[in-house]
C-alpha cells in the first residue's frame, strides 16, 4: 500500500482526501484498521468507524467482454475455442469495469491465460 497515495473518505460534509498516518496490524472481520489524517474533516468523525477508499495497487486479471458470458440455472459460463471446437466453460465472475472504452468483467477461475473466448 502506498502511504503517499491519497484516501478518499466521504462524510456528510461532503467528499475529502486524506494521507495514511498508520495501519493496525490486526484484522476485524476481515477488516484492517487505519488511522486517516484529513484536513477540514468534522470532529465527529474522530474514533469512528468511517468507509475509505484506499488505493492498494494493481494486479493481473483475465477479462472478457461482459457479452461473452451467458448464465444458465444461475451458472455463468463462457465459449471457448479449442482443437477446432468450441465449448462453454463454467466460470466464475468478478467485478465489471471499463477496458478501452467497452465494459468487461473479470474471471476469477475457469479461464487460463491463453483460452481463446468466442465472442457472441
Amino acid at each position: 500500500m502506498d502511504r503517499d497515495a491519497a484516501i478518499r473518505i466521504a462524510s456528510d460534509i461532503g467528499e475529502a482526501t486524506g494521507r495514511l498516518a498508520k495501519i493496525y496490524p490486526q484484522l476485524e472481520n476481515g477488516r484492517f484498521i487505519a488511522d486517516v489524517e484529513v484536513d477540514r474533516l468534522d470532529t465527529a468523525y474522530v474514533n469512528a468507524r468511517v468507509l475509505v477508499e484506499v488505493p492498494v495497487g494493481e494486479r493481473k486479471a483475465i477479462v472478457v467482454p461482459v457479452s461473452a458470458v451467458a448464465t444458465s440455472s444461475g451458472i455463468d459460463f463462457v465459449t471457448v475455442a479449442a482443437d477446432g471446437k468450441e465449448s462453454a466453460r463454467a466460470v466464475v465472475t468478478g467485478e465489471k469495469s471499463i477496458v478501452d472504452g467497452k465494459p468487461m468483467i473479470e474471471i476469477l477461475t475457469g479461464l487460463t491465460s491463453g483460452d481463446m473466448v468466442v465472442l457472441p
